[in-house]
């Protein structure tokens, strides 16, 4: 008796979970095909801006496509990108740490003097003074990336004579404020490069993550 009651609770609980997930797919189906809305600007019409979603979940939320919209604002800051995380911060420390990077086993640079910056979810990224990386070696980029944190990256090529590393280094030449200690510094992909920190060999997981 009690394993049929067990069993028979069991395909209960199947049969509701199976008949939420049904109407979860029936709504999410049916959540861009409510309404769309155009936006009134000052200048003119923004077409396809916003949309009203359905679905029991949603019903009533507004959602804004923020590639569509000229300027998004937190209170009175700008945001760039995308919208900020509250749960995502952003530390930028002065060192004295040792750093040295190696291309193809050449150095090309040795510091003293790093910025590490520290963002959740991320490794540590050590940003150095460009009179300690061997300018010669590195070629700018027309590559541009935007972070709703640190600002708008520019990007080197470097060369130590083994071929070229597309897109390796970046740095900030106007960064946000929260990220104003790595201003003029550049920085370098961990996973790319040979890295050597208070002489010990960094091992790093590759990461994906925009600059």
């Amino acid at each position: 008796q009690k394993q049929r009651s067990a069993f028979l609770l069991g395909a209960m609980l199947a049969a509701d979970r199976e008949l939420l997930f049904a109407k979860l797919r029936m709504e999410a189906a049916t959540i861009r095909t409510t309404e769309l809305h155009t936006i009134v600007g000052r200048f003119g019409l923004l077409a396809g801006t916003s949309s009203l979603l359905g679905g029991f979940a949603f019903a009533g939320i507004v959602e804004f496509e923020f590639a569509d919209v000229e300027r998004w604002f937190e209170e009175n800051e700008e945001v760039f990108v995308h919208p900020r995380d509250p749960y995502r911060r952003v530390d930028a420390q002065p060192s004295s740490r040792h750093v040295v990077v190696e291309i193809d086993g050449v150095v090309v640079a040795d510091s003293t003097n790093p910025t590490i910056l520290y963002e959740t979810g991320l490794p540590p990224h050590y940003y150095l003074p460009a009179a300690d990386v061997r300018m010669a070696h590195l070629t700018p980029t027309e590559t541009s990336t935007g972070c709703p944190y640190k600002g708008f990256a520019r990007y080197w090529t470097v060369d130590v004579g083994h071929g070229p590393h597309t897109d390796l280094a970046w740095g900030y030449d106007e960064p946000l404020p929260e990220s104003a200690p790595v201003k003029g510094l550049i920085c370098f992909y961990n996973e790319r490069v040979n890295l050597t920190i208070d002489g010990e060999r960094l091992v790093v997981a590759a990461t994906t993550e925009d600059r």
